[in-house]
């Protein structure tokens, strides 16, 4: 799947605003959420709707795409902070300079309930994002890293790098890092979520008009009011678990088909009783 997550595909049904696709001399009609470059749509939501959630004091989140000093520099002049990914092949400059700079370093141990883990973190504050002979010129950034390290296993589990506009010390880098690694969260595990686990958002219809993108933005609505509800409601908690049989059920599609075949033999009971007495049930 190109273009990012996809809520309607055919083959024959399509409009003006359908992207498509020819593969195998065979055209894929489809509306997808993302219908620019990624690092374009982000440029144009910050010019649009910066200002107006500027009183949040919001940190943005996101992978290497997001890295570019332009981009940073916008987030910045917005008056927002940011935690982005950033490899070495990237700014392969950044990171010889880390390397050749005092390092900040901490590093604890932990249980995680199966397997021991220590965590190093690092970091070095004011480095600048490339090289130019004028280093007034180049954005300066915080640079951040951390590695798990599995006690059992011997091995190291994970490792990742940031940079930040953040001031960063021994006190917040691990929540800083902590802050980082969510993006993974909103990235695949949320979209897997809605395409996979009950919501099916790859399965709108398309409609008339504007069916497909309504549909798409329900299901978005859906899954933040779910979303809200576990997380601040105890009686939401208990249902999930009723039904799930565990209050860390992911595949949301459970409590769907309980609701669902409850409501069809609800249905079933009262069109059959109505239909003694001469009487049509319409839904």
């Amino acid at each position: 799947m190109n273009g990012g997550v996809w809520y309607h595909a055919s083959e024959k049904i399509h409009c003006k605003r359908s992207l498509h696709i020819t593969k195998d001399g065979e055209t894929t009609y489809y509306h997808s959420a993302k219908q620019d470059g990624e690092l374009v749509a982000a440029k144009r939501w910050l010019q649009r709707h910066g200002e107006e959630y500027g009183w949040l004091k919001p940190t943005l989140l996101g992978d290497d795409l997001y890295s570019p000093e332009p981009y940073c520099r916008q987030v910045v002049k917005t008056g927002y902070s940011f935690i982005f990914t950033c490899k070495d092949t990237t700014y392969p400059w950044l990171h010889e300079t880390v390397e050749h700079s005092e390092n900040g370093e901490r590093s604890h141990r932990e249980w995680n309930g199966q397997y021991h883990l220590e965590y190093r973190c690092r970091w070095v504050n004011g480095v600048p994002i490339r090289y130019t002979e004028q280093a007034e010129e180049a954005l300066t950034v915080n640079y951040l890293e951390m590695s798990i390290l599995n006690e059992e296993k011997g091995k190291r589990t994970y490792y990742n790098r940031w940079i930040t506009n953040k001031a960063t010390d021994g006190g917040n880098v691990k929540p800083l890092a902590a802050c980082g690694r969510t993006r993974w969260k909103t990235e695949k595990e949320h979209n897997n979520v809605v395409k996979n686990h009950g919501y099916n958002l790859e399965h709108n219809g398309h409609g008339e008009d504007h069916a497909s993108e309504h549909f798409y933005l329900l299901n978005l609505l859906a899954f933040l009011f779910h979303t809200l509800l576990f997380l601040g409601e105890k009686n939401s908690r208990k249902a999930r678990v009723l039904v799930g049989g565990t209050i860390s059920i992911r595949r949301r599609s459970t409590p769907f088909v309980d609701f669902s075949m409850k409501t069809g033999r609800l249905l079933s009971f009262l069109s059959g009783e109505m239909s003694l007495t001469g009487d049509t049930l319409n839904c």
